[in-house]
């Protein structure tokens, strides 16, 4: 684990925290109040595409990202409260509203050398694209899923990328604690 740090959120009744990303992996636990947080597959390149991440990762200016309303209609959408907390892959798009009363919670947030790489790979995309190349991700069969190759040889496409974390993939960890 790299880049180890907390954080204690103070935040007031309705407050809203802007769709986005982040470069590292997350806990968060929920103290005091309520709030919702809506995410999505880090996967999914509708609501996350390959450009937009090389854009995060190599010329970060900001961490939100754009929104369409399109997007809600395909979010998991998940209410914690008191003694309850959520894990967030890298990079899994999001976005948080507080309930009605003030919300105290507590972030904590790592990077591994795998993020590391991918951070890395992000960026050199980014140089490449400005190159006037096209990069994309390449389609693999992923070794801990054997059976891909087979379904590749009948022509069909992989279940992911290899890298790839998506949220089916990791489960959303939705963690009860008593208070």
């Amino acid at each position: 684990m790299q880049r180890r740090e907390g954080f204690i959120f103070l935040s007031s009744p309705g407050a809203v925290t802007p769709f986005h990303i982040d470069s590292e992996y997350n806990f968060l636990l929920q103290v005091r109040g309520s709030k919702t947080v809506s995410m999505w597959d880090p996967a999914d390149r509708f609501v996350l595409p390959e450009e937009e991440l090389e854009r995060f990762y190599a010329t970060f200016v900001h961490r939100n990202l754009p929104w369409r309303d399109v997007f809600q209609t395909t979010a998991f959408v998940l209410p914690l409260a008191p003694g309850e907390g959520l894990h967030f892959p890298v990079t899994v798009p999001h976005w948080v509203k507080n309930g009605p009363e003030v919300s105290v919670s507590f972030s904590i947030t790592f990077r591994t050398a795998d993020s590391e790489r991918r951070e890395l790979l992000y960026k050199a995309n980014a140089r490449l694209r400005k190159l006037g190349l096209s990069p994309h991700a390449r389609r693999t069969v992923d070794p801990a899923r054997p059976h891909q190759a087979d379904r590749l040889r009948r022509g069909g496409q992989p279940e992911t990328a290899v890298g790839s974390c998506g949220l089916q993939e990791h489960l959303i960890a939705h963690i009860r604690c008593p208070v």
